[in-house]
């Protein structure tokens, strides 16, 4: 049986929400979609720019894993300051972005490579901070996320989380159970319907 290009997307971003890429593997057997497909390689364009989470170290390991174990091809565009973020145009070609930026100030035609490309309705996987990726464009959350980014809640509260029962049985999902997180979860008082 081979995994479809669909399937694997969704695991990939099941995998990316949690960014355990030392220790994963996308819950996916490589002999599922590997070598023996003969479909050309999904093409991955990460964008880090996050020094709070280490976004740099945690998306390189992300693609020596794709790329060992998957037919993916990655290329990047990591930060170099807050205000650039070159290799966006790797943007018109890829298959999917992969976001894992927190306020970058990047304008110009760098920000019209990322609005073009999301607004188009390409495929996207929003890594933590994805939500307020972009200082200059904050949009992004409620027009493509479908999210109402209001701030972080505190630290040294314990937060249980659940899954709401319409989502319960998406692709996205599956395998992820109920926990506590220490961590400071995001406010979104106004999510979108359909999120």
């Amino acid at each position: 049986m081979k995994l479809d290009r669909r399937l694997f997307l969704q695991r990939v971003a099941r995998t990316s929400l949690g960014l355990g890429v030392a220790a994963g593997t996308c819950g996916l057997s490589p002999q599922l979609w590997g070598a023996s497909n003969n479909e050309a390689p999904l093409r991955v364009c990460l964008l880090s720019g996050s020094k709070e989470y280490k976004s740099d170290e945690s998306l390189a390991a992300f693609q020596e894993l794709l790329e060992r174990d998957y037919p993916v091809k990655c290329s990047r565009a990591f930060w170099t300051s807050s205000e650039n973020l070159p290799g966006l145009e790797a943007l018109e070609s890829c298959d999917v972005m992969l976001l894992f930026t927190k306020r970058l100030k990047i304008s110009g035609e760098q920000l019209q490579r990322v609005k073009k490309y999301c607004l188009a309705g390409r495929p996207i996987v929003g890594v933590r901070t994805a939500s307020h990726a972009f200082q200059e464009w904050l949009e992004l959350d409620h027009l493509i996320f479908g999210g109402d980014y209001s701030g972080h809640y505190g630290s040294g509260q314990t937060t249980q989380l659940s899954l709401a029962e319409n989502a319960a049985t998406h692709p996205v999902l599956e395998g992820v159970k109920p926990f506590e997180s220490p961590s400071k979860l995001y406010k979104n008082p106004h999510l979108a319907d359909d999120v």
